[in-house]
């Protein structure tokens, strides 16, 4: 499709036939983005749904991802504002042909010198709990002054806070589940020496005389093997 050819037809038609009785918007024919100056020669009055469909054929005449397909699809992404003076003409077809442009032209304008917070970065005072933006000029002289580069810097400290708080938990968890597992072993050795293994069978142990020898060796300090008792 021949969008140039479609777009200059409109323009042409309307310079030809201006609408004097009808809501009309000025359309810049080479649009300010690209160079177009605000001089007459360079002004027509069209439609508001003419102006829409204009800036939507001149989104469609430059290579995608050029400098001017961003600039101008840009500008056609805010005509889909309404306002109370402005019904803007926007149907499916034409949706569909925006959404696939749409994240391109705001990466595109939120990137570099074009974003609204480049040279600027986050600083934080943790004594007083504050953050703040700077310039990359102002930041050494803070950093001096004691502030720190980066933002929500209370929050890291409060979840290391936290993960600190809950390993400390799991290492107590963990060291009386030990605790309790010697205290047992102790009760267990008490009653093998003095009674012998059978005994220990009868408070519910259900594994071999080796594998409590095992388990004293590994776990009391104090244990002592009798001779020709165990078989290990």
């Amino acid at each position: 499709m021949n969008y140039k050819r479609l777009y200059d037809s409109i323009i042409e038609n309307r310079k030809q036939n201006p609408l004097d009785d009808e809501y009309t918007e000025v359309h810049h024919i080479i649009p300010r983005s690209l160079g177009g100056s605000d001089n007459k020669d360079n002004l027509v009055r069209l439609s508001a749904r003419e102006h829409f469909i204009c800036h939507y054929l001149l989104a469609k005449m430059y290579p995608k991802e050029s400098l001017e397909w961003y600039k101008i699809n840009h500008a056609f992404l805010m005509m889909k504002c309404d306002s109370y003076n402005q019904s803007r003409y926007y149907n499916s077809r034409l949706y569909e042909a925006l959404k696939g442009n749409f994240s391109s032209v705001m990466r595109y304008a939120q990137s570099g010198t074009k974003n609204s917070q480049y040279g600027t970065t986050w600083i934080s005072f943790l004594q007083l709990n504050i953050t703040k933006k700077c310039n990359f000029e102002e930041l050494p002289l803070y950093i001096d002054q004691g502030w720190i580069k980066g933002r929500s810097l209370w929050e890291k400290i409060e979840k290391l806070n936290h993960d600190a708080k809950i390993r400390e938990e799991k290492n107590y968890r963990k060291k009386q589940e030990h605790q309790r597992h010697i205290d047992n072993l102790n009760k267990l050795h008490d009653v093998y020496i003095s009674k012998g293994f059978e005994a220990v069978k009868t408070l519910g142990y259900q594994y071999s005389q080796a594998n409590l020898v095992m388990l004293f060796k590994r776990h009391l300090k104090n244990f002592k093997p009798q001779q020709g008792k165990e078989r290990v």
